[in-house]
C-alpha cells in the first residue's frame, strides 16, 4: 500500500452492537475489497491484507464477500449488494485497502481499472468513500464496521493542483457506527514491508488476539502503529456508537486486556489535534480509561469532535493511575494546529517490571 500525498485510505467504520443485541445470534456481514494491480503504481500488501482480514472476520462470524482487484463496476455493485443484506439487520463491515484520495474534501476508493489524468476525473472514475455510508445508513441496521487502509501516495499528484491535500479528508460517522482510518486526516500512512500494511497487520493480530471491546481494541491498535513507525503514522477513529462490540469475546486462547496492555508499547503523552475550530482530544497511553477532560474557562463540556470558537482554553485532564495535566491552548480560526500533552504514568511496581521484561522480549 502505498503512504505519501493525497490519498490511501485507512478507515474503519464500526457499526457496533447495542447492548440488546448482544444478547441473542446477530447476523454479520463484511465487505472487505483489496485492490493491488494497478497498471499506475502498483501495490504490495493490499490483496494481502484483505485476505488475511477476510480471514478473520470469518473466524469471527462474518458472512465475508472478498474482491479482489475491483473494477469501479464490481466495487459499486458490492457496495449495494452490502447494503441489501444489512436490510434484515445486523452488523455489517466494510474493509478496503489500496489506492484512495481526497478531492475537494471527498474521498475516493481507486478501482484498478481506473484512468484518471487529471482531478476533475477522479469522481467519474473512482468510488465515493460516502456511497458505503449511504448503503449502511439506508438499511438502517443496528451495527456498522468500515475499514479503509488507504491513506498512502497519491499516484496522481503529478497531474493534480499543487494545493491538492494530502491523505484522506474527516467524515462523519453516523450514529451506531465508528469510522478508522489507517492514519489522521490529511496525513499518509506506510506501506509495510511484509505481507501485511502496518496498520492492517496490528489490526488482525487484535481482533484474533485480545478479545478487547472495540473502543479499547483501537486504541492499542494505535499505540502498536505509533510505536512501530516511530510516530509517524497514528491511526484516526471517529465514533458515534451507543453500545459495546466484540468481534469475539475474550476465551482462555486470547490475551486477555492486562496481558495485551503488557505486549504492546506505551506511549507517555496525549495529543490534542485541533482541526479549525473542531477539537478533539486523542488521550494516549490507551489504557488511560476512563479520561476526564475538562474547561477550566469554558462552560461547555467536552465532546469528541466538538465545534469550539476560535481562542485560548484551559484544559486538565486526568485518569486513574496518571498524573493529571493542565495546559493552555489557542484554537485559532480556519487553522490546523497540533499540542501534546504529557500524561505520566504512575506504575505499579509488578507494572514497572511487566514492561520491562516485554522491552528485553
Amino acid at each position: 500500500m502505498l503512504k505519501q500525498s493525497l490519498s490511501f485510505f485507512a478507515i474503519i467504520s464500526v457499526f457496533l452492537f447495542f447492548t440488546p443485541l448482544s444478547q441473542g445470534v446477530t447476523d454479520r456481514y463484511a465487505l472487505v475489497i483489496g485492490n493491488s494491480d494497478y497498471i499506475m503504481s502498483p501495490l504490495r500488501n493490499p490483496v494481502h491484507d484483505a485476505q488475511d482480514m477476510a480471514a478473520v472476520l470469518q473466524e469471527s462470524g462474518f458472512t465475508v464477500n472478498l474482491l479482489l482487484n475491483g473494477s469501479q463496476r464490481q466495487m459499486e455493485t458490492s457496495i449495494r449488494d452490502l447494503g441489501k443484506l444489512l436490510r434484515n439487520g445486523g452488523v455489517g463491515l466494510f474493509y478496503y485497502a489500496g489506492h484512495g484520495v481526497q478531492v475537494d474534501g471527498v474521498n475516493y476508493l481507486i478501482p484498478v481499472d481506473a484512468e484518471i489524468e487529471t482531478e476533475a476525473e477522479v469522481k467519474y472514475e473512482a468510488v465515493d468513500a460516502s456511497r458505503v455510508m449511504s448503503q449502511m445508513q439506508e438499511a438502517g441496521n443496528e451495527v456498522n464496521l468500515v475499514f479503509l487502509d488507504a491513506c498512502r501516495n497519491n499516484p496522481y499528484a503529478r497531474s493534480f493542483s499543487r494545493s491538492a491535500p494530502r491523505g484522506l479528508a474527516q467524515m462523519d460517522s453516523p450514529v451506531g457506527s465508528l469510522v478508522a482510518f489507517a492514519t489522521a486526516p490529511g496525513a499518509v500512512a506506510a506501506d509495510g514491508k511484509e505481507r501485511n500494511g502496518v496498520y492492517t497487520k496490528y489490526l488482525i493480530k487484535a481482533i484474533r488476539e485480545s478479545g478487547l471491546e472495540i473502543g479499547m481494541l483501537m486504541r492499542h491498535v494505535r499505540a502498536a502503529v505509533r510505536a512501530e513507525t516511530q510516530g509517524n503514522q497514528i491511526p484516526f477513529e471517529l465514533s458515534s456508537l451507543e453500545g459495546e462490540f466484540y468481534f469475539k469475546r475474550a476465551t482462555t486462547d486470547s490475551l486477555t486486556a492486562k496481558q495485551w496492555q503488557a505486549n504492546t508499547p506505551r506511549r507517555k503523552k496525549g495529543t490534542i489535534s485541533i482541526l479549525g475550530s473542531t477539537l478533539t482530544l486523542n488521550i494516549l497511553p490507551e489504557d488511560a480509561e476512563p479520561v476526564n477532560v475538562k474547561f477550566l474557562n469554558y462552560e461547555k463540556h467536552y465532546e469528541p469532535g466538538m465545534n469550539i470558537p476560535a481562542g485560548k482554553y484551559r484544559i486538565e485532564i486526568s485518569s486513574d493511575n496518571f498524573n493529571s495535566s493542565t495546559v493552555t491552548i489557542t484554537v485559532p480560526q480556519g487553522t490546523d494546529h497540533l499540542e501534546n500533552i504529557k500524561l505520566e504514568s504512575i506504575y505499579s511496581k509488578a507494572e514497572r517490571q511487566a514492561i520491562k521484561l516485554f522491552k528485553a522480549m
